[in-house]
């Protein structure tokens, strides 16, 4: 079995769609802060990105301490939303695949830490995932690869011998930075604009996808 193959998973809008729990969220704590945002155009800009990032790039806030209370508040919303989130279509079976052929997986997320061992626990995934990288590890968030490399290292993968999946334009660039092969899923984004980041493969779901396309990914990104 291929032990030195990896897939790294991203968890919102790839393992479970909480794009409506995270913008909610995102509302909650704007209107507990004062803050403007706009929940249609605002979201779209800044979903899968780190929250110091998207703090500094909605609102300019760079302070240490205020950074934490806002994103304090939002992930407190977000948790009390997120407890009924369903793994997405093809998620468990391609799961449950890629470990009966010996691949390693991984979450690489820029969720708190809490979060994500939140939605591994709800999704009932926990029995696939062999390490995790949040955004609680890392400083700099997507397109900034080192949750990715975080991830690799911590299976003990190269990341040329992995995969990255992703929803988010910023998560695309930030796998193919990493050195790995990109599948994209249009949970969240279209096609274009996947493709246009880097992705080296899109789907509608992750039910169009085998293990036999992932070895292929692969295989052709270390052919170029």
């Amino acid at each position: 079995m291929p032990s030195n193959r990896a897939v790294v998973w991203d968890l919102d809008g790839v393992i479970v769609d909480s794009a409506e729990a995270q913008n909610a969220s995102w509302v909650a704590m704007a209107q507990e802060f004062g803050v403007p945002y706009d929940a249609e155009k605002d979201f779209k800009a800044i979903f899968g990105r780190h929250n110091t990032d998207i703090m500094n790039l909605l609102w300019k806030v760079t302070d240490a301490e205020e950074v934490e209370r806002m994103v304090q508040s939002k992930e407190g919303h977000f948790r009390r939303n997120a407890t009924t989130l369903c793994p997405l279509p093809g998620v468990l079976e391609l799961m449950d695949a890629l470990r009966k052929t010996g691949w390693r997986q991984a979450i690489g997320s820029s969720a708190p830490i809490e979060n994500v061992k939140l939605l591994v626990e709800v999704t009932g995934i926990a029995q696939y995932i062999e390490a995790i990288a949040s955004g609680d590890d890392v400083t700099e968030g997507k397109p900034n690869p080192r949750v990715f490399l975080l991830a690799f290292e911590r299976l003990g993968v190269e990341p040329r011998d992995g995969v990255v999946i992703e929803d988010a334009p910023a998560g695309i660039q930030a796998g193919v930075r990493s050195g790995a092969a990109t599948l994209g899923v249009t949970t969240t984004q279209t096609e274009e604009t996947l493709m246009e980041a880097g992705a080296h493969m899109v789907v509608r779901t992750l039910a169009e996808v085998g293990v036999a396309d992932l070895e292929r990914l692969i295989e052709e990104r270390q052919r170029l």
